[in-house]
């Protein structure tokens, strides 16, 4: 639940809610530590940022995608794109799947949530 008084989740809202993306996906999944953590997902295009929100704990992460002097709107990174069958056999799930910069990796439940995370990405 996000309340009035916290700050973070005040600009998550407001954020949100100012720009639509009807495609991109509102929550992804998150490599990090060796496991998945699952993340609230929003773009900050004028400091080349990913925002990611935790939702149980109410932090903010941000990945810093693109060089933040730049005035272009691309972010200029590098994606791969893979599918992961780890969990093929125990729920039918086959994940589509990112890296971001050799660095970050995400999966989503379909290839439209993907390739919309990998245009925010590339072209605003």
């Amino acid at each position: 639940q996000i309340t009035k008084n916290n700050n973070k989740g005040i600009y998550y809202y407001y954020f949100e809610n100012r720009h639509e993306m009807d495609d991109m996906p509102k929550t992804i999944s998150m490599l990090r530590n060796g496991k998945w953590s699952e993340y609230s997902i929003v773009f900050d295009y004028k400091h080349r940022r990913i925002v990611l929100l935790e939702s149980k704990k109410l932090k903010v992460k941000t990945l810093q995608v693109g060089k933040r002097e730049n005035l272009s709107l691309e972010l200029n990174v590098d994606i791969q794109y893979y599918n992961d069958f780890s969990d093929i056999n125990t729920n039918q799930t086959k994940w589509a799947c990112l890296i971001l910069n050799n660095t970050w990796h995400f999966r989503m439940t379909d290839t439209i949530s993907r390739d919309c995370m990998a245009n925010c990405c590339s072209v605003n």
